[in-house]
């Protein structure tokens, strides 16, 4: 046995040191799981995974890769490897080999990752390393060769530029991007041990990297970037922390308590399971859409087996059924990760019906777990989480975040009743909250959310009182530190949610000078007059009714408001409700209600409202009667609501 060099050593106790090099394949599966695989293949749900799987894979046999479209070509290698893994069709074989030639030949490998695109760095590399283990024993040497050299000269480039800092990954730890590139690092990295020079420095470089990105993350399981590009981050992470568990001998999962929570997350984030179309919808703060981009089954089932959680469960199991089909970026690791000693969970089994998510000053509540629920979430938190904003100085977060403190967005039965601008420029005048002077908060007006000043101050919004029972529940915001800095300047929202449908929000504003204040209200259908003071919008099956009870005197705008968006995503409208007050005042009590409810049924009664020195009351109609709440310590910045 030839000596061993530093350039061998990882950990000197890793699996891929002692049981594993020269072992292909590797990388989430040996052969003796291809073995069990193939004997579960004619067994749900596998043999559902493998249907997918094989249709993915029979639709590229036959087709020639596009020279304009090298990404597409590496993303279909582990489909057709996976293939032929567990089938020995050479078809697949040769058509992965077809498309290996193309890709190493590609002029790319000889720029550096900076130079080559996001796209190319994160959607080739890990791909076709994959391709490498999984095929090695399949390939022409002479092809395979030259793959490894491709691979390697790839892997070198990165760890480069990411360890000088020359690219915008290296920096931005809890970035989608950054968790795609660190991908095709990690996997690079255990593809290749034992067959090119010095690996093993790599593959501590690597840790090292995947150790910090780890670090950055807050412990919630939120995303500041939401549901969409969270998910793309997910994606990716989960796949980097199975390597290094399985491989590197580094299980970073138990120590990582944002993936733990990440389940949480999307349950919550989630539309009823009545209401999912073509893919699952969920509720989305920051950059996104309604519906999923990656996954997200495959990275829950392994969530699933690594925590023993049976809601990731379910969420894998739904968003995979057959007739719900996920976005399936990964179809070869849904067929791997699949654990079917965890048994699926319903929220509704297992869940309260609201959580607040601390470190994001995210708070996702329901009337009930049932079909026709209705949602409200809130928002007032750093741009990146109290954790970032504590422990980094740099923008871990990146851009896409939007200025949405004190935001807040109502779904009903499946139909997005309160919505924000989504997917758009950052103007605070896209969300659901408050302008003041007719400036929005810091980092508003750009294509990405700028937060350079937020981080230089340390300044942060943040929740300040949340409380959840089985027929109310309560969330107070101060949002001061979300706008520019004033003396005498305290900005603060506190939301009662009635249950089933009726929101009061109470903000309790003050400037040191007097000041103009804005409300900003958004319908997916136009809102119409209903009465003084008073508005509604109407969608297929619910409506809405918003009533502003305080204060007696102001001006209302109603509008449909171009949405400033990015490429595909602009050129929408939404219905806006603005609010103002006739003269400027150094401080302000407003109150607005929305009273949700289904159309056809009775108009909602009018709520009420007094507003005195130090307090706020409220009665509100219910379907028995009146209820009446008192919202005490205004003066502060966590008043409470409590029951008269």
């Amino acid at each position: 046995m030839p000596p061993t060099t530093y350039g061998d050593v990882i950990t000197g106790v890793s699996p891929l040191e002692n049981e594993l090099a020269g072992v292909h394949p590797r990388l989430y599966a040996d052969a003796t799981r291809i073995a069990l695989l193939r004997t579960r293949l004619t067994q749900q749900p596998w043999k559902r995974m493998f249907d997918r799987l094989k249709r993915i894979a029979e639709a590229v046999v036959e087709a020639k890769p596009d020279p304009a479209q090298i990404s597409a070509a590496a993303n279909v290698l582990p489909s057709l490897a996976m293939m032929w893994l567990l089938t020995d069709d050479r078809r697949y074989l040769d058509a992965a080999s077809k498309r290996i030639e193309f890709i190493a030949a590609a002029e790319q490998w000889n720029k550096p990752p900076r130079e080559k695109g996001s796209f190319f760095m994160g959607h080739v590399l890990f791909e076709t390393s994959l391709a490498y283990d999984w095929l090695y024993h399949g390939l022409d040497p002479a092809l395979r060769d030259r793959l490894r050299d491709a691979l390697a000269k790839g892997a070198s480039q990165t760890i480069e530029d990411i360890a000088l800092q020359r690219v915008f990954f290296a920096n931005a730890l809890g970035h989608n991007h950054t968790s795609n590139i660190h991908t095709d690092l990690v996997g690079s990295v255990c593809a290749l041990y034992g067959e090119v020079p010095d690996a093993g420095p790599w593959a501590k470089v690597a840790l090292d990297r995947v150790r910090l990105m780890a670090s950055s993350l807050g412990p919630d399981g939120v995303s500041s970037e939401g549901i969409c590009y969270g998910g793309y981050y997910a994606h990716s992470f989960t796949k980097i922390l199975t390597l290094c568990q399985e491989l590197l001998g580094v299980d970073l999962f138990k120590s990582t308590p944002w993936m733990r929570r990440l389940p949480l997350f999307y349950a919550y984030s989630q539309f009823s399971r009545k209401h999912w179309a073509n893919v699952p919808y969920h509720m989305c703060f920051g950059d996104g859409v309604k519906w999923d981009w990656f996954g997200p089954a495959h990275f829950m089932r392994r969530l699933a087996s690594v925590y023993g959680d049976g809601v990731a469960q379910w969420i894998a199991d739904e968003t995979d059924s057959d007739t719900v089909q996920c976005p399936d970026n990964a179809p070869y690791l849904n067929i791997l990760w699949h654990d079917p000693a965890v048994t699926p969970i319903p929220p509704a089994k297992a869940l309260p019906t609201a959580r607040h998510f601390e470190d994001n000053g995210l708070v996702l509540m329901r009337s009930s777990w049932n079909e026709e629920d209705i949602i409200l979430g809130f928002r007032c938190g750093p741009h990146s989480g109290h954790h970032a904003m504590r422990n980094f100085t740099s923008d871990v977060g990146g851009g896409h975040m939007q200025p949405d403190t004190g935001s807040f967005q109502i779904i009903a039965g499946g139909e997005w009743l309160i919505p924000d601008g989504g997917y758009c420029i950052k103007h605070t005048k896209y969300r659901n909250t408050i302008l003041v002077n007719g400036t929005g908060q810091t980092g508003d007006g750009g294509e990405w959310f700028e937060n350079i000043e937020l981080r230089r101050t340390g300044r942060g919004p943040s929740v300040t009182r949340f409380e959840h029972t089985a027929a109310f529940d309560q969330v107070v915001g101060d949002m001061t530190q979300a706008y520019e800095a004033a003396p005498g300047r305290s900005l603060v929202r506190a939301v009662l949610f009635l249950k089933p449908g009726t929101v009061v929000v109470a903000d309790m504003l003050r400037d040191g000078k007097p000041a103009a204040f804005e409300w900003w209200y958004h319908a997916e259908q136009e809102w119409r007059p209903v009465g003084p003071r008073s508005w509604e919008a109407k969608l297929k099956e619910y409506g809405v009714r918003l009533s502003c009870l305080a204060p007696q005197q102001v001006r209302a705008t109603v509008a449909q408001q171009p949405i400033e968006s990015i490429g595909p995503h602009n050129g929408r409208t939404l219905s806006a409700l603005r609010l103002e007050l006739p003269d400027k005042a150094e401080s302000i009590v407003s109150v607005t209600v929305l009273q949700v409810s289904r159309n056809g049924e009775a108009t909602p009664a009018a709520p009420e409202a007094i507003v005195s020195r130090d307090r706020v009351e409220v009665s509100l109609p219910t379907a028995d009667g009146r209820r009446k709440f008192a919202l005490t310590g205004i003066e502060t910045t966590a008043p409470r609501w409590a029951e008269l």
